[in-house]
């Protein structure tokens, strides 16, 4: 707080004292409510495994992230962190097997779908 006196006490210019006024409330607001990032996977839009299922579990884990204080909630991170993993599988897994079965009969389409697989254009 005195370091914010000290640059307050200034001696003559009033754009000065303005611009000490402005440059001590950006700090303090940047000091004790920074920005934060928000996390947003884009690579998981265009994802048709991605399920709402799946993103309410990555907000619960990312949650328990930000939440960490003690080692318990490490170990809930982990538990939810594993959950997503096993989700995010399940439904990749799920997706193909479902894409393979209808594209049996259609060489064309069974052709894409091994394109999609291994991420040639």
């Amino acid at each position: 707080m005195d370091a914010i006196h000290d640059k307050c006490e200034v001696d003559g210019n009033v754009n000065d004292l303005a611009n000490n006024i402005v440059e001590c409330m950006t700090e303090t607001t940047n000091k004790e409510a920074p920005n934060k990032l928000k996390r947003v996977p884009i690579k998981w839009q265009s994802k048709p495994w991605i399920t709402k299922e799946v993103k309410e579990a990555s907000k619960k884990r990312d949650w328990t992230y930000n939440a960490i204080g003690v080692k318990s909630d490490w170990e809930e991170y982990k538990k939810r962190r594993n959950e997503v993993i096993t989700l995010i599988r399940r439904n990749k897994r799920n997706y193909y097997e479902q894409s393979i079965d209808k594209a049996k009969t259609n060489p064309k389409k069974m052709w894409n779908m091994i394109k999609e697989l291994i991420g040639s254009k």
